[in-house]
């Protein structure tokens, strides 16, 4: 057991310079990680209920730990103070822990230091292969369909000019991040072997400093640091991420709080959703209330938040549906047949039964095909 454990911890803090995507204003880019606040190894502490990990029981826990990243939909929803509410009626009490990455806050999932949180699509991919013991709770809709909020980008004067020339170069990418999935599929793409390029796995703010300074040739990144990179530094676009495969980010929870809990996940649920619409509306609100707990400017808030697609279907959740395993199942694929996981992953594996989504969803859950009962359980 201690093995497994080592093993598993090793590989996700292999992983953890990667930074998950900022969900800015309720439900942007479906990345990776983001920058963000001061951590721990579980993560910085924001109540002081002290909580650590758990012992199994069937009664409502007297503490919900939920992981949250800068700018994200948990993050307002935080601020806001509407679930906090809600459990404190139930005698729950939350306590919200910051994370500057997805990586340690599915470590923090996988050793019972925390029930629930979000991250992109790709960190979730390597902590099941690690052996994470978590299930997809609901999927956030991918609202980078266009494929302006992520991008590769290169000096303004260099001279590279077309995939091609990647041959060779430097590229400074998240570990484990929705950029990093997105590096993988361009180079598909243009029939480059991901061995043909020399990626340097850094945090965003670590790959803004390398950028820079000249050191790396080119940077796979995510909004809001893209926007920044563009406006500071005349950063040029080489390519957008328009027609990447990616789900877009996931919730998740701890498999044993999922199994026992299904009550406090669906109140947690609620008011994302809520929170998620209450954030389209109030534009300027939001960001007004995320710059001061985040630092992000007001005004690229804003803007980031007004290019987002509209629609009812880009708000709040999607439910865990074969379509969206079917697309998870195809970026731990990607990666996969170039080597970076320690095993093949069946994502299926990490869900819960068609009738445990729909105890907990708000929405109508398009039910899962093949059996009575998901792997969730590992």
């Amino acid at each position: 057991m201690k093995s497994n454990t080592w093993n598993r911890r090793r590989f996700l803090v292999s992983v953890a310079g990667a930074a998950f995507a900022p969900l800015l204003l309720t439900a942007t880019v479906g990345c990776g990680e983001n920058g963000g606040s001061s951590t721990g190894d579980i993560g910085a502490r924001e109540s002081k209920s002290g909580a650590t990990g758990r012992q199994p029981t069937s009664a409502a826990p007297s503490v919900f730990r939920i992981g949250h990243q800068k700018a994200d939909t948990l993050n307002l929803l935080k601020l806001r103070g509407t679930l906090d509410k809600r459990l404190a009626e139930k005698g729950v009490k939350v306590e919200w822990l910051a994370f500057p990455a997805g990586p340690p806050l599915l470590e923090a999932l996988g050793v019972d230091s925390l029930d629930f949180g979000s991250t992109g699509e790709s960190p979730a991919i390597f902590a099941q292969a690690a052996g994470t013991p978590f299930v997809y709770i609901a999927n956030i809709p991918n609202t980078n369909n266009n494929g302006d909020g992520q991008a590769l980008i290169v000096p303004k004067g260099s001279p590279i000019r077309t995939l091609a020339d990647l041959k060779g170069k430097k590229i400074a990418v998240a570990r484990a991040s929705g950029a990093h999935n997105f590096l993988v599929q361009i180079l598909q793409r243009a029939n480059i072997p991901y061995t043909d390029v020399e990626p340097i796995y850094l945090s965003p703010p670590d790959a803004r400093a390398a950028f820079d300074a000249g050191k790396v040739d080119a940077w796979s990144i995510w909004d809001p640091y893209l926007t920044v990179a563009q406006r500071t530094n005349e950063a040029r676009v080489l390519i957008n991420a328009k027609g990447i495969v990616s789900p877009g980010p996931f919730y998740l929870a701890s498999t044993p709080f999922a199994k026992a809990h299904g009550a406090i996940l669906k109140t947690v649920l609620e008011e994302i959703e809520a929170t998620s619409r209450w954030g389209r509306e109030h534009i300027e609100e939001s960001a007004e209330i995320l710059s001061k707990d985040t630092g992000v400017e007001k005004e690229t808030l804003i803007d980031l938040a007004k290019r987002r697609p509209r629609g009812a279907k880009y708000i709040g959740l999607r439910p865990i549906d074969d379509e969206v395993i079917a697309e998870q199942q195809q970026v731990a694929d990607n990666f996969g047949k170039i080597g970076l996981l320690p095993k093949p992953v069946v994502i299926k594996e990490a869900t819960l039964s068609p009738g445990e989504y729909a105890a907990i969803n708000p929405r109508p859950v398009v039910a899962l095909s093949g059996g009575e009962n998901g792997k969730g359980t590992r």
